[in-house]
């Protein structure tokens, strides 16, 4: 055991200087910080020297270093870089790094990870695909069953792009996900609550943003290429598969919530440079950035589930103007951390959960990379140096408890003709307590009692959160109709989501193209679940239903030319269709994955060739009738590359067009037909 000094100095406190103190800080810092169940804290840095190495450091939550370890690494062409460290159930601890070649001007030469056991020893190593293929890492997880999740950037044989990896605990790899809708290069990424990974890139050209879902077995659930942004961005995930992206615009910055399949449920524009999301236990997302593009400073925002704005902090770090934000979390009570930097110093910002300022802290030296939760409220960074933060008890000496169901709480449905009765129970509570049934949108209290037991055929359809609710004196609790009037000495337990749209939509797929002139398309479902089902064609804002069926058969003859959207509806007995717009689905009732549907007028026709072309093809243009037209060229990042053609087209003739693409990268392209009516678009190659 290595036994280090203390250092007392140089430290600020802004804000309520009793909520927290630096316990302690020593060298080394670190590019990453983890804990474990004991509290023991692991950082991992480098040393940029020709066969530097990376270093693993263990120390205990009282700042003594227990141990260093590493490999050693003895080609003096190059040098380990780590990106990550992260730690298991078992208390190993998981780091991730690049081997660079050269030192003045280092390349990325391939990929690396290592597993230790808590006593240090290397337990495997693993440098991927090969010696020399040019990929990298950039952060590694580790799930509940303690496989390991790897992000960076992999060859996929055509090309460097965004990769995630999977491990078993054994070393092991399980799959490798390449990204081939062109998002970028990696950012970020995270496990969700849903269980699937949600990716954040970034053009390494140009200022465009990409997110992606996949599954934890390296399925691509969706992905968005090609989002304009000024900044970088984040995703992050709620309970029930929607995903919230934030990315910057020329004047501050958007959040979106998009559903499971990707659909945009809501977005909202803040004047605040946002770059850092994550969802909290209340299943509602905070943001955080600067309070302005251009200006320094730690600004938090957080929006409920259905969009409207809860709070607003825009100055959290007081006149301390932080900078280089590394890293955002959350704890258990939804307050929000900051790890960023005044760049003489590593800083991290705390903000209470109703938005208040709590405290700031600043510690020597550096700045910044990564923050870690202990078991006891204590805070541990790491940068230039590592720390510990510890944070007052709660003088309020009630606890909320752990509740759990033996009941199932999710897909209820209601209006059946059966009851779905939950029953709740506590342990570990103090205190005065009352359960708790809590309306998720507005944190309305719509039952309280102290059995547990709810019957949710007595509540409108919708989702809650199930809880318990410790009180010192049990008149706090009278008259109570919203969670947000609780005041004076009370703590709430962990929430249950119940959720009382039980039935599934299923997966839809067209029979045929989804661009048609006319005639009849076929649609088709699976994995559908509920007493009936509709097919329906509905405009192509989802705010009426055109027409329905039971049969997916949809005769586009009688429509005008436009795009439209199809999806297939799952409902109960009793429930009428005539008033449903995706998403907002009522009681008993479960919409598919959605589809576009394009009309275009017949007669007009958009050929192209050769295809793939070697760099000289052609294009021509149709048109039964006069009609106005555009033809673009883009790139799978959505970038216009070329502008062929603007004008008018004649009736009955045939305008061919040809394209020089010689000054194009290899790749996918995209022609794109404009009218006043409709788009069409054609994929095509260039194989030079």
């Amino acid at each position: 055991m290595k036994t280090v000094k203390y250092f007392a100095f140089l430290f600020f406190i802004h804000n309520l200087p009793a909520q927290v103190a630096v316990s302690w800080f020593n060298f080394p810092g670190g590019v990453a910080i983890a804990t474990d169940a004991a509290d023991n804290v692991y950082t991992a840095n480098w040393d940029y020297n020709p066969a530097g190495d990376i270093t693993l450091t263990k120390r205990n939550s009282f700042g003594e270093i227990l141990w260093e370890t590493g490999f050693d690494n003895i080609d003096n062409t190059r040098h380990e870089v780590a990106t990550w460290v992260a730690t298991d159930n078992d208390g190993n601890a998981i780091v991730s790094g690049t081997i660079r070649s050269g030192f003045s001007s280092p390349v990325n030469a391939a990929s690396l990870l290592m597993k230790f056991d808590p006593e240090g020893n290397l337990l495997w190593r693993l440098v991927y695909e090969n010696n020399f293929d040019g990929s990298s890492t950039r952060k590694c997880l580790v799930d509940a069953d303690d496989n390991i999740y790897v992000l960076g950037l992999g060859n996929s044989g055509s090309g460097v792009v965004t990769t995630v990896k999977k491990f078993n605990p054994g070393g092991t790899v399980m799959w490798t996900y390449f990204d081939t809708a062109g998002i970028g290069a990696p950012i970020n990424f995270k496990l969700t609550t849903d269980g699937a990974i949600l990716i954040a890139a970034r053009a390494i050209f140009g200022n465009m943003n990409g997110y992606a879902k996949i599954s934890t077995n390296g399925d691509m659930i969706w992905s968005l290429p090609g989002i304009n942004s000024l900044t970088v961005g984040d995703a992050a995930g709620d309970v029930m598969g929607n995903t919230y992206i934030v990315y910057g615009e020329a004047v501050g910055s958007t959040i979106k919530k998009l559903s499971p399949v990707s659909e945009v449920l809501w977005q909202q524009n803040q004047t605040m440079a946002a770059f850092r999301v994550e969802v909290g236990t209340d299943q509602s997302p905070v943001i955080c950035g600067f309070p302005n593009s251009g200006l320094g400073g730690a600004a938090f925002m957080k929006y409920n589930e259905n969009g409207s704005l809860l709070w607003s902090n825009p100055d959290a770090d007081g006149p301390l103007i932080l900078l280089l934000h590394a890293q955002l979390r959350l704890d258990d009570n939804n307050a929000a951390y900051l790890a960023a930097s005044i760049l003489s110093a590593m800083a991290v910002c705390k903000v209470n959960s109703d938005g208040s300022s709590a405290w700031t802290a600043t510690i020597p030296t550096g700045t910044s990379q990564a923050i870690a939760f202990g078991s006891d409220n204590s805070i541990y960074v790491s940068g230039g140096t590592t720390a510990r933060l510890t944070q007052s008890p709660d003088l309020c000496a009630v606890q909320g408890g752990e509740v759990s169901s033996t009941a199932p709480l999710t897909n209820l449905c209601l209006g059946d003709g059966f009851a779905d009765p939950i029953q709740l129970s506590v342990t570990g509570n103090t205190g005065t307590g009352r359960f708790g049934l809590v309306r998720q949108n507005d944190l309305a209290l719509m039952a309280q009692n102290a059995t547990g037991s709810f019957n949710m055929e007595n509540y409108p359809p919708g989702n809650y959160y199930a809880g318990h609710i410790s009180v010192n004196q049990p008149a706090q609790l009278n008259g109570i109709t919203n969670i947000n009037q609780l005041t004076g000495c009370y703590d709430l337990s962990n929430y249950l989501v119940v959720n009382t749209q039980g039935l599934a939509g299923g997966v839809l797929s067209a029979n045929g193209s989804t661009t048609m002139c006319d005639g009849t398309l076929n649609f088709s479902v699976a994995g559908n679940e509920g007493e009936n089902s509709r097919f329906a064609l509905l405009n192509s804002n989802l705010t009426t239903v055109l027409t329905q069926n039971t049969s997916g058969n949809f005769n586009l003859n009688p429509l005008p030319p436009g795009q439209y959207k199809v999806v297939h509806i799952s409902y109960a007995n009793g429930v009428g269709l005539s008033s449903i717009v995706p998403p907002n689905i009522p009681s008993c009732v479960a919409a598919s994955n959605i589809i576009s549907l394009i009309k275009v007028p017949c007669g007009l026709q958009l050929h192209s060739g050769p295809n793939p072309s070697s760099g000289l093809s052609w294009v021509s243009i149709e048109s039964e009738t006069d009609i106005y037209t555009t033809l673009e060229v883009y790139d799978m990042n959505g970038r216009q590359v070329a502008m062929l053609h603007t004008g008018l087209i004649t009736a009955k003739s045939v305008k061919r067009i040809d394209f020089n693409g010689n000054e194009l990268p290899n790749g996918v392209y995209i022609y794109r037909l404009t009218t006043s009516e409709t788009i069409i678009v054609e994929k095509f190659i260039m194989a030079k």
